[in-house]
């Protein structure tokens, strides 16, 4: 039976559209922003804990506890609702020590697919690798093979290395059953030179992932220099990768799916603040999310802007909303 009781989740979020991933149900097991890199580009604000400690960083029983309300109120597991169940949210969620255990429960309790967004600087770790086994699809990044520029454009926590790193995820992909599904992302004049790409390519060729999804900075991130690389920069890369490679751009709606409510309600309100307070989204990713009218949640986001719940960033074109921050900055 579905619950009808509107219910305020701080552990999941969602679901979200994913470019990757479609209808995506977030679980977020880290406080905002508590990560072991300060990317440059990160849509999720600056780190204000760059750490490589795996910790209880949120209570364990409160995320299964969120999950399976969740799970019990769309009444069929989560299939009709969500196509993943994914780790991911607003730090990195491969420091919860608890990750393997949350993924055994849910593939216990849910037939909907698994998957992890991690920046894989943690899968150096054989126990998390293990960890890993019931998951479907593990996205990891990767954005540069060379030193000098991991470390001013991922920031990473003094015991990391770029080396490491690509270790790491050659392990995994001997290792775990889990389709991998390589991000890499490029911005303008940082790590789009031929050596850059030749370096990822090489680094490619020996952690052999099943894709490789090319990605550039379009939403607004923590330093706001940033732009996005060329469609040249992006076809030379497409070719240097290989044909596993592709180019994910914005997310593409499926077949219209029918809206549980006609207006916004308190429940899809607090759906939708608990999204934006994690990353940016343009109003029409956000409707097509929570299943509302596109001119009932324009009206409900210039509301929230008007009251300073929200404000509003233009970024390649389209405009993207956010929570105010006080980690975002405009350079670095």
């Amino acid at each position: 039976m579905k619950n009808s009781m509107p219910r305020k989740y701080s552990c999941i979020f969602g679901p979200v559209p994913s470019r990757r991933l479609g209808r995506s149900l977030g679980i977020d097991l880290v406080p905002h922003k508590v990560c072991s890199l300060d990317c440059r580009y990160c849509e999720c604000g600056q780190t204000t804990v760059l750490t490589v400690e795996r910790s209880d960083w949120v209570p364990t029983t409160d995320v299964l506890a969120e999950l399976d309300a969740w799970l019990e109120s769309e009444g069929d597991g989560g299939k009709s609702a969500a196509d993943f169940l994914t780790f991911s949210g607003s730090g990195e969620p491969t420091l919860h020590r608890d990750l393997g255990a949350v993924a055994a429960w849910l593939a216990a309790h849910s037939p909907v697919p698994i998957a992890l967004l991690t920046n894989g600087t943690m899968l150096r770790d054989p126990v998390l690798r293990a960890e890993l086994a019931p998951l479907s699809v593990i996205c990891p990044s990767l954005d540069t093979a060379r030193e000098e520029t991991f470390r001013s454009f991922n920031r990473p926590h003094p015991s990391l290395s770029v080396a490491g790193l690509v270790e790491g995820l050659v392990k995994l992909r001997r290792e775990v059953s889990a389709e991998i599904w390589l991000e890499v992302l490029l911005a303008e004049g940082v790590n789009d030179s031929d050596e850059e790409l030749d370096a990822l390519a090489e680094a490619i060729e020996r952690i052999d992932p099943h894709r490789v999804q090319l990605n550039t900075a379009v939403r607004p991130g923590t330093d706001r220099r940033l732009g996005p690389a060329s469609a040249e920069t992006l076809s030379r890369a497409l070719v240097r990768f290989g044909s596993r490679a592709q180019a994910v751009a914005g997310f593409r709606q499926g077949p219209p799916r029918p809206a549980r409510r006609p207006l916004v309600d308190d429940s899809i309100r607090a759906r939708l603040m608990s999204v934006l307070e994690r990353r940016p989204e343009t109003v029409e990713s956000l409707a097509a999310s929570l299943a509302v009218p596109r001119d009932c949640l324009d009206a409900e986001v210039k509301r929230l802007v008007e009251a300073g719940e929200l404000v509003e960033e233009h970024r390649g074109g389209a405009v993207y909303f956010l929570t105010p921050r006080t980690g975002w900055r405009d350079g670095c």
